[in-house]
């Protein structure tokens, strides 16, 4: 049997001490990340034992959810997690319902003061795991040009990329769309997992509310398009990363719906006259315009999309973004065969109108209108 002297004690704990050491120097030098998860009514979605198990996983990060005026059992749910880790988990309540576009914005303000390195937003449902916001912190480590990285939902053979067939290629078109009106060969501006470097510059395209209410996320890539343009020396394509997840699936109960591919078609052209039509401001204010009413009023009270018949015109003449609009309008009623009987009507109804505005913008393009109306199905999108 070996005998444990005191000086074999002494060197055992000098070589503990010195691996703890080793490893608390480690972790103050690891970057940190505060993610904000915007929550509406995720009662039944919320994976509560995901998040715990990111709480217990030893990683640096935090999270601040944001209850978004939910009518259902979402804020009690996240009062439970902030309770049970405090320091993991933080919330920002808002008693009316924003949207998620301001619900973001308002979160990210909250992540900003607390210093972190890094901030950024996640969807509630997990589509895309937690495990991926390492992988994106580490790139924006080893890449200090870098202001944003994007996840990325790119079916490739290694990666788990589930998606119904249907939101897979409207999704496609859509993108197709936004590359289009931005300028830039960007793949996917709608995955729900985005990191940003709590710079300067992501503190001014986050200073004003966003125009549009449900593609918000095109609308913060074009604000950091306006931002490169003021500076001589950089451009957008340096600024942004796509980063290829390598895992996402489709999870059910999605709150996407048949109108809000219309009123997104629509709210492209209006990113573009705002932001990134010739003549449109660099600076950090932007032009002063009728295009379309912020997501919410001076009392946050949410609003309508915002958009009327008078700005839909004045921005779908610009030719840029004329063809992208309107294949939107045309492919939404065709390619969405899980309507509901109400989101039928109302989608065919904006069309319609959609349709009308773009013609009377511009009579002579060869283009077709026609929007077929669809039957409803029994099953939601």
């Amino acid at each position: 049997m070996r005998t444990i002297t005191t000086r074999s004690l002494v060197s055992m704990w000098k070589r503990v001490d010195g691996c703890v050491a080793t490893a608390s120097l480690q972790n103050t030098d690891m970057s940190h990340a505060v993610i904000v998860v915007p929550c509406y009514n995720e009662a039944r979605r919320l994976d509560t034992s995901a998040f715990m198990a990111f709480a217990r996983s030893g990683s640096p990060h935090r999270l601040v959810f944001v209850n978004d005026g939910s009518s259902d059992d979402t804020l009690a749910m996240l009062r439970r997690l902030r309770r049970w880790n405090p320091e993991k988990f933080g919330l920002l309540n808002l008693p009316r319902n924003v949207g998620k576009g301001e619900a973001v914005r308002r979160g990210l303000l909250r992540a900003l003061r607390e210093r972190a390195d890094y901030v950024g937003f996640w969807d509630a449902d997990l589509a895309t795991p937690l495990s991926a916001v390492m992988p994106f912190c580490d790139l924006l480590d080893r890449r200090p040009e870098l202001e944003m990285v994007f996840g990325a939902r790119v079916r490739l053979l290694g990666r788990t990329i589930e998606r119904r067939p249907a939101r897979h290629y409207l999704g496609r078109l859509f993108a197709t769309a936004a590359s289009w009106t931005l300028g830039l060969p960007i793949y996917d501006t709608q995955c729900g997992a985005k990191l940003f470097r709590a710079s300067p510059l992501v503190r001014r395209i986050l200073t004003r509310p966003f125009t549009t209410r449900w593609i918000f996320d095109v609308e913060i890539v074009a604000r950091i398009v306006r931002e490169a343009k003021s500076r001589d020396s950089v451009r957008a394509e340096q600024l942004i990363y796509e980063f290829p997840l390598m895992e996402w699936r489709d999870v059910a109960g999605s709150k996407l719906r048949a109108r809000d591919f219309t009123r997104a078609a629509f709210e492209l052209a209006v990113i573009y006259r705002r932001y990134l039509r010739s003549g449109a401001t660099s600076g950090g204010a932007p032009r002063k315009t009728a295009l379309a009413r912020p997501a919410v009023d001076a009392k946050g009270a949410p609003r309508g999309h915002g958009l009327t018949s008078n700005s839909c015109r004045e921005a779908a003449a610009e030719p840029e973004v004329l063809a992208a609009s309107s294949i939107l309008v045309h492919m939404s009623d065709e390619s969405a065969p899980e309507w509901v009987e109400q989101e039928v009507a109302v989608g065919n109804a904006v069309a319609g109108e959609a349709a009308a505005v773009l013609a009377n913008a511009s009579p002579g393009l060869p283009l077709s209108f026609d929007a077929p109306v669809v039957e409803p199905t029994q099953s939601p999108c």
